[in-house]
């Protein structure tokens, strides 16, 4: 198809127990306008074969890049060459409704000033169970403001890979992923986009699946607490250049250490626990509360925990 609407960024590296499950998520969209740009980082399982394999079933060309292990690199790769009016990010180990899309067209008709969409979803197991949903503190189904978004987005990441669905033409002012931040790119880049967006919609429904396990690429790398620590300084160095001030710093800082506490602790080393309790309690009642929502903590906790109880 010369020009298609939708152009999907998929990178992918040794993905192939979940990578099936992605591609037929794509498949089962009720639109053909679409193309699928597989970026095959150097995988060494069978992968490649996955993606071969689907050429004829989907609008599907497989990239490589030059070097391999960063899916930042391998996801500005797909940017590049994307030709489709709106994109979406999916990851190999996500998976969309089966009515995304035809969603979203219905959003984009009826919010044609919109660049910027997002909406909510599930976290899923290694098996494909549903754990509970990830929300957006966001109104819903309403023109937003950058203005009015970024206060309540500085804290905490609220948006996954996959829900989000950008206007291709926003990359001419925003540019692309960070490929030095590993672990916080997606943030770094959806605060950009939402800086750079006329308006903002978020639907709330779930409308894709979040798959959390122990072997993806962020997880396996958390351990790196400099690293990690890094990262969080350039975050907060955008907010305050995108808002003139960091609106959320101590809360934003708190979140910093319930952040690595819970990666330290996944990797079975020692967290910051009591200093991010005596964080919490600082807040107050009323600054407690906006931390709870504009974070969404006890939804991204609470399926982490359920699944590892279930192991």
């Amino acid at each position: 198809m010369r020009c298609p609407r939708h152009s999907v960024i998929l990178p992918v590296h040794n993905g192939q127990d979940t990578l099936q499950e992605a591609l037929n998520s794509i498949q089962n969209q009720h639109t053909d306008a679409i193309e699928v740009l597989a970026i095959n980082d150097h995988s060494t399982d069978r992968s490649l074969h996955i993606l071969e394999s689907w050429s004829d079933r989907l609008p599907l060309r497989i990239l490589t890049p030059e070097t391999g292990g960063n899916w930042m690199a391998a996801t500005n790769l797909g940017l590049a060459q994307a030709s489709g009016s709106w994109i979406h990010f999916l990851h190999q180990d996500d998976r969309w409704e089966s009515n995304r899309l035809t969603r979203l067209e219905e959003a984009q008709e009826k919010f044609p000033q919109a660049h910027f969409f997002c909406h909510d979803t599930w976290f899923i197991d290694a098996s494909g169970k549903k754990r509970g949903t990830w929300k957006t503190p966001w109104p819903p189904d309403t023109p937003l403001t950058a203005d009015s978004i970024l206060p309540r987005y500085c804290t905490q990441n609220i948006l996954g890979i996959p829900s989000v669905c950008f206007e291709k033409g926003l990359l001419k002012t925003v540019g692309l992923l960070r490929e030095d931040l590993w672990f916080l790119a997606d943030w770094d880049f959806w605060l950009r986009m939402i800086n750079a967006s006329d308006q903002i919609i978020y639907l709330n429904e779930p409308l894709a699946e979040f798959r959390i396990h122990s072997k993806s690429q962020t997880s396996t790398r958390t351990s790196e607490e400099d690293s990690l620590r890094w990262q969080f300084s350039e975050i907060r160095t955008r907010v305050t250049s995108l808002c003139g001030t960091h609106p959320r710093k101590k809360a934003a800082n708190i979140n910093e250490e319930m952040t690595i506490t819970l990666a330290n602790w996944s990797h079975g080393q020692k967290g910051y626990l009591l200093k991010t309790i005596c964080g919490l309690i600082s807040l107050g009642p009323a600054g407690f509360r906006t931390y709870l929502s504009e974070t969404r903590l006890l939804e991204r906790v609470w399926p982490r925990l359920l699944i590892n109880i279930r192991r």
